[in-house]
């Protein structure tokens, strides 16, 4: 009769998964919770927002007036990370369960700030989604300095506000 027994490798190598396990639930959460800081953070930000109009969801027209090297950017980093943090984003959204009118300032909070980098940078989104994302980093970690933030995750979650055409508006909107 063969016993088989298991080598030191095996222990180790169930202690590396395990632990690889848990530090990818931690970021997810991580992600998650970052995502949903920021959409709680800008509904603060946007609670004195009494006013905002529905805009034109056009992508490519917003696209067109930033250079084709800040179009390939904006496009590149969206799609890099849409396979990352896209269930992330999703999840976060469905848990936040925000009322219309907050989404609604959200989107106006979000709409002017953005504006206001874009002319800050010379209209350079890549700048602007930069700074704009450092800036809800840096409110969220004043706001909480405890916590632990993916500012990766916040970056997303600008590209997917982008898309929806509340960061940068389109240009017969300014």
């Amino acid at each position: 009769m063969k016993v088989s027994q298991k080598s030191s490798g095996d222990g180790a190598k169930n202690i590396l998964c395990e632990n690889y396990h848990e530090s990818a639930a931690r970021k997810a959460a991580i992600e998650t919770l970052s995502i949903m800081k920021v959409i709680r953070q800008l509904s603060n930000l946007a609670k004195d927002i009494s006013e905002f109009k529905d805009s034109e969801k056009d992508m490519n027209k917003k696209l067109q007036r930033f250079s084709t090297e800040h179009q390939l950017g904006i496009k590149k980093d969206y799609q890099n990370l849409a396979c990352i943090y896209g269930v992330i984003y999703e999840e976060a959204i469905h848990q936040s369960a925000l009322p219309e009118i907050t989404t609604r300032k959200i989107a106006a909070w979000l709409s002017y700030r953005s504006r206001e980098e874009l002319e800050k940078n010379m209209n350079n989104p890549i700048i602007s989604l930069a700074n704009l994302t450092s800036e809800i980093l840096e409110d969220l970690r004043n706001a909480d300095s405890k916590e632990e933030y993916d500012q990766v995750a916040i970056r997303f979650y600008l590209l997917k506000e982008l898309i929806k055409c509340n960061v940068f508006p389109n240009p017969d909107e300014l």
